[in-house]
């Protein structure tokens, strides 16, 4: 069963990556966003003028230094945002049950000097196939998600994040970020944390076992000059905002509202 379901997140997640690397050929953006689910929830890059946002789910540090360095390689991105979670310090996508989208995002990184467009071309052509294939089993998927997704909803937010606790009590990915600073200071990069934004009771849950975002207090921040731009200390956000008790729902008006606070102050054009 997880192979099937691992067949279908490298796919999403390679032509994801594949679709926003393509998207990015002719930009002279020198501004990259990079975040997990959280990022993909909080910020709608079509509002945004001038920025590679390259985003998917459960997306780690590993990933996003990856990204950082990719980027800076082709286009020598003058600022970095990233959207860390309550977890960040300990998730690693690769020991996850969906591992199978960080060879994803390896791939999609190696390809991209090929004929993209008949890369991406035939990869949807597969994609579709083992849809077709695993059709059965992508229906239970995506309805487990949705009872998932019900049981661990904004009035119950224990079980939905005791996953998130144990991972923000381990410090297994802290050597990912610090690569992330000291690359930035290197080159130069501006660099922002966005601390994701998450509701009440996720946050009463959390602080009863962990300090929120306390690995921050870990890093050597005064050797840069970094900006923190925090989402998860306010009470700013209704009920009716949350899809889950840690995401907004997807192109909702409170994400149009979130996406044009990080663009105010990371200084760039709002365009709708």
């Amino acid at each position: 069963m997880y192979f099937g379901k691992n067949l279908v997140f490298f796919f999403e997640t390679l032509l994801k990556c594949l679709s926003l690397l393509n998207a990015s050929r002719k930009s002279q953006s020198k501004i990259l966003l990079c975040g997990s689910s959280h990022a993909y929830s909080s910020f709608m890059p079509q509002m945004a003028s001038g920025i590679h946002s390259v985003t998917f789910a459960s997306q780690d540090l590993y990933a996003a230094e990856e990204l950082l360095k990719f980027y800076h390689k082709v286009h020598k991105i003058e600022h970095f945002v990233i959207f860390l979670s309550v977890f960040s310090s300990g998730f690693q996508l690769q020991k996850s049950k969906e591992y199978s989208r960080i060879y994803a995002l390896r791939f999609a990184l190696r390809i991209n000097t090929l004929s993209r467009t008949i890369v991406f071309i035939l990869l949807q052509i597969c994609y579709n196939i083992i849809k077709i294939i695993h059709k059965n089993l992508i229906t239970r998927y995506r309805i487990s998600r949705h009872m998932y997704y019900k049981k661990n909803s904004v009035q119950n937010p224990e079980s939905r994040i005791s996953r998130h606790i144990h991972y923000g009590k381990m410090r297994d990915s802290m050597v990912y970020l610090n690569n992330i600073i000291n690359h930035c200071e290197a080159q130069k990069i501006r660099l922002s944390f966005v601390l994701s934004p998450a509701s009440r009771s996720y946050r009463e849950q959390c602080e009863k076992h962990i300090t929120p975002f306390g690995y921050l207090d870990e890093l050597s921040l005064f050797s840069t000059d970094i900006e923190i731009i925090d989402l998860f200390n306010t009470d700013r956000f209704d009920h009716g905002d949350w899809e889950d008790s840690d995401h907004l729902h997807v192109g909702g008006t409170t994400a149009a509202q979130v996406t044009r606070e990080i663009l105010e102050r990371i200084n760039r054009q709002i365009i709708i």
